[in-house]
């Protein structure tokens, strides 16, 4: 595009060409290991009822990045993030909803929520749920495809068999 028509709307008009059985989004700003597309495919061929995955995501300094794994934002989540009850109970099932901090970040799990920087998603799922919603320019659209994804009956995962490297925000300064 000539002009930065946002992440959705761009992500949505290469949805458009691919043919691929797995679509994934990957923000420009990541390094992922030589590993990475078996571990995800492998595991994606093996979950019928899996409709998409993230992996586990650093950032170069090598510290975890909570949004790896993510609950709804509901309004007790978010009040628990805002009011910084998450950051006093960063494990707790009732106070770190937002981030799951209640599950370890070694194991893998079903999440509500993945992150647009690294979401592996079936074709198959994108046809029947759509693409992003493209009134999210950019942030919260992964959130709202991820819930799409749960409510088609599909389930998303949190795969922790790899990690990628996220330079959180550089692609946002380009």
């Amino acid at each position: 595009n000539k002009e930065n028509t946002g992440f959705s709307k761009a992500n949505n008009q290469a949805l458009q060409l691919v043919k691929g059985e797995y679509i994934l989004y990957l923000n420009p700003d990541t390094i992922v290991p030589e590993d990475f597309f078996v571990k995800c495919i492998s595991f994606l061929d093996k979950k019928p009822a899996v409709g998409a995955i993230g992996v586990q995501m650093i950032d170069g300094q090598g510290r975890f990045l909570k949004e790896s794994k993510r609950g709804f934002p509901t309004l007790w989540a978010s009040f628990t993030r805002l009011f910084g009850l998450t950051g006093l109970f960063p494990h707790s099932k009732r106070f770190a909803k937002y981030y799951l901090g209640h599950l370890e970040r070694n194991a893998t799990h079903e999440v509500e929520a993945l992150s647009g920087a690294c979401l592996m998603v079936k074709k198959e799922v994108l046809d029947k749920t759509g693409g992003f919603d493209e009134r999210f320019f950019m942030y919260a659209e992964d959130i709202d495809l991820s819930f799409r994804i749960h409510q088609s009956g599909y389930k998303n995962v949190y795969l922790a068999d790899t990690t990628i490297i996220h330079f959180k925000g550089q692609s946002t300064t380009k």
